[in-house]
């Protein structure tokens, strides 16, 4: 049953009581609906979805704690007035203080023209944000082609300006899917940000062509980006990532503070650029962690300065690309540059058939300093059938404490190790667990301080 919202107070909430409980509801929100308390949707077991003609746009005006929410079947608690325009927008200005609780449950928002569910905080506002997004659809938005989309036409937008204060978003059971751009990107100027996504859908996402002079970058599943100071920390439990035009999962963090990444099973095929991309700039330290995930695409892990910190356990790692062979096709990249310390954990992970190879360490356009140390181990691995390498690890020090640990690889007679660029003591360990490393005899380490070239 559809109904459509026009101008007046109270206009929405009369439509909802309306519907009987024997069907779903489908709203039309159009220009100027206001609503000043909450709404109650009869049944919890039918679904309501929200199609804009426009965009609705909730403003807390509000100096005190709000909980501001959109739901399906308990009603809403709304600020002063909501006015209508593409979408749903929730807009925090200048005014905002106290504590912010946004909850939006149950809601299915598609073909809207730009984005389909945007947060908007003022550069201003102040305090505290929490926003939670369960069992929230965002389908096909993005949809309108008339003037420029730079930025908007994603499924779901959290955009923070705001400096002070922390930003909470917790995602349960979403599904966001064929979006013009991103399934969901969330970006922070400055302060913390905290991420929380459980059972996860984000397919086909950056799927339509772009306009001219648009850009494609952003058309991610979920992009996390906090652009300034302050910590990120990601939890991504149970996530399909599929199809994208640019990659699965990326998460950046371009400030002077520390990242945090923990994926649980997720699942990333068929992505254009990369299957999970991680990029830490500037000082902070950086720390990844992934536990059974499938990646049949490439994944990268790049670091300008601080620590890094990757591990990869029982993961499955597969390029899509592995009948072109480029340099750039590597199962796992972790690009680090700067004075921070580096340290890669690969454990009980599949690195095969790749374009490239299985996994690279790679210095940044600067390189590594002298002074970073670099550890690297890998322990009960399958590295095989890469075109050109199994593992490559480039690095530049001058510290003694750098290590390469190899236990229990299974390669296949597919194991190229390279260490380059070394101009001191490196400590090399090489414990294969009574394995056969190379029928071929071509894995190489090199340490220039001791032995130009040692083979096994």
């Amino acid at each position: 049953m559809t109904s459509s919202a026009d101008s007046g107070r109270g206009t929405l909430r009369a439509a909802l009581a309306a519907f009987p409980n024997s069907s779903d509801t489908e709203i039309v929100l159009k220009s100027n609906v206001y609503v000043t308390s909450a709404l109650t949707y009869p049944d919890a077991n039918k679904k309501l979805k929200i199609r804009a003609e426009s965009t609705a746009v909730i403003v807390n005006t509000g100096s005190g704690d709000l909980a501001l929410g959109i739901y399906d079947r308990n009603g809403a608690e709304l600020s002063d007035f909501a006015v209508l325009y593409g979408g749903i927008s929730i807009e925090l200005p200048s005014a905002t203080a106290g504590t912010t609780d946004i909850s939006v449950d149950g809601v299915h928002v598609y073909d809207s023209d730009r984005t389909g569910i945007l947060i908007d905080v003022d550069e201003n506002a102040g305090g505290n944000i929490n926003v939670d997004f369960t069992d929230v659809v965002a389908e096909g938005n993005g949809s309108y082609t008339g003037y420029d989309m730079s930025g908007l036409p994603n499924g779901i937008l959290v955009f923070d300006d705001h400096t002070g204060g922390t930003l909470d978003v917790n995602m349960n059971g979403c599904e966001l899917n064929d979006n013009r751009r991103a399934g969901c990107k969330l970006w922070r100027k400055n302060g913390d940000l905290t991420v929380y996504v459980f059972d996860l859908v984000a397919n086909g996402n950056g799927s339509l062509p772009p306009l001219p002079g648009e850009q494609l970058e952003g058309s991610d599943g979920l992009q996390c980006e906090q652009s300034g100071n302050g910590d990120s920390q990601v939890l991504v439990s149970i996530a399909q990532v599929h199809n994208n035009t640019e990659d699965g999962l990326e998460f950046e963090e371009l400030g002077n503070g520390n990242q945090s990444v923990v994926l649980l099973y997720v699942d990333c095929e068929g992505c254009l650029d990369e299957g999970i991309g991680v990029v830490e700039e500037d000082a902070g330290n950086l720390q990844c962690q992934f536990y059974g995930c499938h990646v049949a695409d490439h994944a990268g892990d790049e670091k300008d300065s601080g620590t890094v910190l990757v591990e990869l356990n029982d993961c499955h790692l597969l390029d899509r690309n592995s009948d072109n062979v480029t340099a750039g096709d590597e199962g796992c990249m972790v690009r680090p540059g700067g004075t921070g310390n580096v340290t890669v954990n690969v454990d009980g992970c599949t690195l095969s058939d790749c374009g490239g190879r299985g996994f690279r360490m790679r210095n940044d356009t600067n390189g590594l300093d002298t002074t970073a140390v670099c550890n690297i181990k890998f322990d009960g691995c399958v590295i095989q059938n890469n075109i050109i390498d199994g593992i490559r690890a480039d690095i530049a020090t001058n510290q003694a404490a750098s290590s390469i640990d190899i236990r229990a690889v299974d390669t296949n007679g597919d194991g190229m190790i390279s260490q380059q660029e070394t101009t001191a003591s490196v400590n090399n360990y090489l414990n294969n667990g009574g394995q056969n490393l190379d029928d071929k005899g071509n894995w190489t380490l090199l340490n220039l301080a001791t032995d130009p070239q040692i083979n096994n």
